[in-house]
């Protein structure tokens, strides 16, 4: 019940130990040719403080030259020692999306009581690293503001652009990304490729059609390696005579240089294509951050509903239309599968496959498909299509997530996080209301105890949209608001918001979890009697999924224990029941929830014993199937109980969220804290902690008498005022760090 906020950033431990993996990166789609030595430039150019923007027109290869240098930058943990980050902006199209796209990228928790750039600041500051930031060249303007004030304020950090045109920064270094000499480097990739292309195929008995190749296509990257896919069907002489024959029908008055050159070849590519072949092709434009078999099936013309899919995209592999970005998926082991066979709430019968592939367009190539689906006025019919699809996916991964298999369920949302963005993004667009409050509703679960945040950005938009046009959506729009502003610490707004989601349309399961946030901003209110009372109307008003069943069940008993509403001994045989429901379920979420409860119960008791081994039981529960939140507000927990207690479970909640960069909890436990030690007559440190936190707009009601307590015995003594000052001066790097050592300190005179 105890709903302490939290976040996390992921692969935090790698991005802060300098051990994050090229594995990690975009996969740029073969092996670099004719790079290195500008590769090497670029790498001696990065310094802190710095941007080094990669220019030069579409298909030259700035996104895979930039994500070469990334991969060296992480090979190499002495130049940046904290790592790298590569951020993908090609989707993005304005300037307030910017720095939602980087703390995205980062993974960092973007907590509603900062805006957007404040959460990336704090994600980013004092970590020595490179920020990648790939196709900025329609946010051009935007990003150099951002980048100007993000360099100031995170001195460590050095930035890699890409963009067709220079950001025109001062502290920019430009370095243009020319095409390859046709005689040397384009021919080798044009070899290289072909030879992938075709296994016989022999470089130096066709030197000459290579050379006519290369020259025709100016050296260009993409362009040589769509000409080179077409090894498997034509000759090295076709393709020469052929390129020649339709560049002069294809090339477009409107486009200059060597972009018509692109132009013509991506057009000589596609009108190879087959009929089925271009059709899909298209529609595979709205995708964004990749996509499976499943989602191309989803995606195909009415006409070409019986075709095999994988026919089709393995012919767009081939010519180098699409790319394969991913070919590994969890597998599903026979004894996991038998196990969860088991358990009352199974994984969906559409489990992931053993492996399985994930594909992707090229930005040049999906620009280019969009272009013919709206010169053909199809754009928001697929558009329409792939929400359609998006929706299914969502409840798949939601299913998952509320089953016995919470992890498959993560990986399904963390996967297709953009193409949802997209189609939530889309569904606002065009006032298609249900369709928002069925997205936001099957994203909730996972958000909740992810601490997926933007799903609370889309909620707002969507009520902000809504409220103009008269299209308002529904609860669980406001649930994701109100539980955003219960982070945030702000308890007066949240309940506003809940209560504004009571009033709306609404499935029982969206009203329910409206009732339990309720109640949970009216405890933190100190209204413990009405907390209860709320959250009891939850039994008639119930989700017949049972593990939100039991976790509600769950936090109702809380509620009504913390309001003296039912003994210790009542609700510790109630626990008990729940705990073999969550155990049947198979949900970690469910079984960690379940034993943190029953671990506050035991407390309550007196029972010290059994208070540590559930918390220990819960904690193993939430590590083991990475379910950030609750890791979260297990450790933030702990740090209440008095003494050292409180003083020991503090140092890894401190640890937790700093690595996690999330304010808002560093306050929970900082507070606990200065707290404990005043309450141990160590008044120094506690003043310190406690003056620096006196301006905090945050207010924690379950230890807001203990605190004005110790306040107060601070200002009893001659110096008290003059250590709150100082506290008030410390950055909160610093007062972290005198915090740690104070909370040592303090345990080891015990």
């Amino acid at each position: 019940m105890s709903e302490i906020g939290s976040g996390q950033r992921t692969s935090i431990d790698a991005m802060r130990s300098g051990e994050l993996t090229s594995g990690e990166l975009p996969v740029s789609g073969g092996s670099l040719v004719g790079r290195q030595e500008i590769v090497s430039q670029i790498v001696e150019q990065l310094d802190p403080g710095r941007v080094v923007t990669l220019t030069g027109m579409g298909g030259v290869g700035k996104t895979s030259v930039s994500i070469e240098v990334a991969r060296a930058i992480v090979n190499d943990p002495d130049r940046f020692s904290d790592g790298c980050w590569f951020v993908e902006m090609a989707a993005v199209a304005d300037e307030a999306s910017i720095p939602v796209a980087i703390t995205d990228a980062i993974g960092m928790f973007q907590n509603d009581d900062a805006t957007p750039y404040e959460s990336v600041v704090t994600g980013l500051r004092g970590l020595r690293g490179l920020l990648v930031i790939d196709n900025c060249e329609q946010i051009a303007g935007a990003m150099t503001g951002l980048l100007h004030r993000l360099l100031s304020d995170c001195t460590d950090l050095a930035v890699l652009a890409t963009s067709r045109e220079p950001l025109r920064m001062e502290a920019e270094r430009v370095i243009a990304i020319e095409t390859l000499n046709a005689g040397t480097g384009a021919y080798e990739l044009f070899a290289r490729r072909a030879v992938e292309a075709d296994g016989s195929f022999d470089p130096l008995a066709h030197a000459s059609a290579i050379s006519t190749i290369c020259n025709a296509l100016d050296g260009l990257p993409l362009a040589l390696e769509l000409a080179a896919a077409r090894l498997g069907t034509m000759t090295a002489e076709d393709i020469a005579s052929r390129l020649d024959e339709r560049f002069r029908m294809l090339r477009d008055p409107s486009v200059s240089g060597r972009n018509n050159s692109l132009y013509a070849t991506v057009s000589w590519s596609y009108e190879l294509l087959q009929p089925v072949e271009r059709r899909l092709f298209d529609r595979l434009s709205v995708f964004q951050g990749g996509f499976d078999e499943q989602a191309a099936m989803a995606m195909l013309d009415p006409r070409d509903r019986g075709v095999d899919v994988r026919v089709v995209l393995g012919a767009l592999v081939d010519k180098s239309m699409v790319n394969v970005v991913s070919a590994v998926a969890r597998a599903c082991s026979d004894e996991g599968s038998s196990a969860g066979a088991s358990r009352g709430d199974t994984a969906p019968n559409n489990a992931p496959e053993a492996a399985g592939r994930r594909y992707d367009l090229l930005e040049t190539l999906r620009h280019f498909g969009d272009r013919q689906l709206a010169r053909r006025n199809e754009r928001a019919a697929v558009r329409n299509q792939h929400l359609d699809h998006m929706i299914e996916v969502v409840a798949a991964a939601n299913a998952f997530a509320l089953s016995n298999d919470w992890a498959e369920g993560a990986r399904r949302f963390r996967q297709d996080w953009a193409n949802i963005r997209a189609a939530v993004n889309w569904a606002i667009d065009t006032t298609r209301v249900d369709d928002v409050d069925r997205l936001l509703r099957d994203v909730h679960f996972y958000c909740r105890w992810s601490l997926e945040a933007e799903a609370a950005i889309w909620a707002k938009r969507a009520i902000s949209r809504g409220t103009t046009i008269g299209a308002v959506p529904g609860t669980p729009a406001h649930l994701h608001v109100g539980f955003q502003l219960f982070l945030a610490g702000d308890h007066e707004a949240a309940l506003e918001e809940l209560q504004r989601g009571l009033a709306a349309r609404g499935t029982p399961s969206d009203r329910g979890w409206c009732r339990h946030y309720a109640a949970v901003e009216l405890l933190y209110l100190g209204r413990a009697a009405e907390a209860a009372d709320q959250a009891a109307v939850d039994f008639s008003d119930k989700s017949p999924r049972s593990v939100e069943a039991v976790i509600r069940s769950s936090s109702i008993t809380a509620f009504q224990m913390y309001a003296r509403q039912v003994h210790h001994d009542e609700a510790a045989a109630r626990f008990a029941k729940y705990a073999q429901i969550a155990e049947k379920s198979g949900n970690s979420v469910a079984q960690g929830d379940v034993h943190f409860n029953s671990a506050l119960c035991a407390y309550g008791r007196g029972d010290v014993d059994t208070y540590l081994a559930k918390m220990g039981d819960a904690l193993e529960v939430a590590r083991r199937d990475d379910i950030p939140n609750l890791t979260g507000y297990i450790l933030t927990a702990q740090v209440h109980a008095p003494g050292w207690s409180g003083l020991r479970g503090a140092l890894d909640a401190l640890e937790y969220w700093n690595a996690s960069r999330n304010i808002g909890n560093e306050f929970v436990v900082l507070e606990a804290v200065g707290i404990n030690l005043a309450e141990m007559r160590r008044l120094e440190p506690a003043a310190v902690i406690l003056g620096n936190l006196r301006n905090d707009r945050r207010k924690m009601t379950s230890s807001m008498s203990r605190r004005q307590a110790c306040i107060g015995e601070i200002a009893l003594h001659r110096s008290g005022e003059a250590w709150m000052e100082a506290g008030a001066a410390m950055s909160r790097t610093e007062l972290l760090a005198y915090t740690k050592r104070a909370t040592i300190e303090a345990l080891e005179s015990l």
